[in-house]
């Protein structure tokens, strides 16, 4: 499922201004959403990758590995990014499919490969760390990963 809903939530906007900066119908932009159809030409990908500031792929659903932009820094970022807790339990842990994460440096390598060592309590208390971390230091340039409001911890197999 793409994730044109959630960021244009996140962002807060609404169907008819998302429609009309588009130049598409309310109705075709809900049946994208919802995945009754799909945009048949990729420039209306494109664009709404431009607009939210991610790559095609990752608002198509097809990946999970936030590649943004070149001109990311000028561009509006979502407070925060939600996940759907039953595909990544799905797919991730009990699929045990790998999660690509693109390492641009040495100290991100060092980070996660630290990270691997840690237990699942250790790993709870870093990662709220870290998102408070971001949402006080990076308002506005960077987005929290979290969990829906209602699953509030982390759920761990």
């Amino acid at each position: 499922m793409n994730r044109i809903k959630e960021l244009r939530k996140a962002k807060g906007v609404t169907v008819k201004e998302l429609a009309e900066m588009l130049g598409i119908a309310q109705s075709m932009l809900t049946n994208y959403e919802n995945g009754s159809s799909t945009p048949r030409d990729q420039s209306v990908w494109e664009k709404l990758a431009g607009y939210f500031g991610v790559s095609v792929s990752y608002l198509m659903g097809l990946t999970d590995t936030l590649v943004f932009p070149q001109d990311w820094d000028k561009g509006w970022h979502p407070e925060t990014i939600t996940i759907d807790v039953e595909r990544v339990q799905k797919e991730y842990i009990d699929g045990k499919k790998p999660l690509e994460i693109i390492v641009s440096n040495l100290t991100e390598y060092l980070l996660l490969a630290n990270l691997v060592g840690l237990d699942p309590a250790e790993m709870e208390t870093l990662l709220k760390t870290v998102q408070g971390w971001i949402r006080e230091r990076h308002k506005g340039r960077a987005a929290v990963i979290q969990l829906p409001k209602a699953d509030s911890s982390t759920q761990q197999k």
